[in-house]
């Protein structure tokens, strides 16, 4: 057996996991409660394992790749778009564009997100010249976006600015993310201080067709503080349904 990186604790099933993912909703009430588990292999032509609960229904369900591409929960976002890209690389062609210039919010000025214009949907905070790699993605299978292209900040590897086309090869959508150094935070970070970390402060999806928007706002609160046995009951099929109680 290898020995553990310094620092790393050793979990059952890890040497074969990318990463897991969880997601819980507790508001709007319509949809409080529902939750979702992802897990990626390592192994990059075995496919995801997804479920979600859906308090409607009283039950967990598994996800299909194609649920993945579809309107999470009624909003502008799929679970496909989370941080920019969250599908397996092989089922996309990708085409580099190469490198440009662009204006980001990465640095945030306030600990809570803010956003004006309009609809209230842009997002009022620094923009900052940034150098981004630009990536076309397009998808190998059937997807609710014919291509996709993404501003990738070279400094960090995060999304800044992504932009999905519809099957007429339209611009649909227009998301914007806000990132943090955990140094920017002036009152609410608990964690990272001094190493320099990113972290997420929020997210815009807006229909430019349809007009209308998603906004995800972020908080400066830190990472939540987990025990070995928080992230096994987070990660607990059977206690799903149990986000809401």
């Amino acid at each position: 057996m290898d020995t553990p990186t310094k620092g790393t604790l050793r979990l059952p099933g890890a040497d074969a996991i990318e990463f897991k993912e969880w997601d819980g909703f507790f508001s709007p009430f319509d949809i409080r409660g529902t939750a979702f588990v992802q897990i990626r292999y390592l192994d990059p032509h075995r496919s995801d394992d997804s479920w979600a609960y859906l308090p409607v229904l009283r039950r967990v369900r598994r996800i299909s790749t194609e649920v993945k591409s579809d309107s999470l929960l009624g909003t502008d976002f799929t679970l496909d778009d989370f941080w920019g890209f969250n599908a397996r690389v092989l089922d996309w062609k990708w085409t580099f564009l190469g490198f440009k210039d662009v204006l980001g919010t990465i640095g945030i000025k306030d600990d809570f997100a803010h956003f004006y214009g309009p609809m209230g949907t842009i997002p009022d905070d620094w923009y900052r010249l940034r150098r981004t790699a630009v990536v076309l993605r397009e998808p190998k299978y059937r997807h609710t976006y014919s291509a996709a292209i993404m501003f990738i900040d070279t400094q960090t590897s995060y999304c800044l600015y992504h932009f999905p086309f519809d099957k007429a090869k339209h611009l649909w959508k227009t998301n914007i993310w806000q990132y943090r150094f955990s140094e920017d935070t002036k009152r609410y970070v608990r964690d990272n201080k001094g190493v320099r970390a990113m972290d997420f402060n929020g997210v815009v999806a807006t229909d430019v067709q349809n007009r209308h928007a998603t906004i995800i706002p972020g908080y400066a609160g830190g990472h939540p503080v987990l025990t070995p046995a928080d992230t096994d009951r987070l990660f607990d099929l059977s206690k799903l349904e149990q986000l809401h109680r």
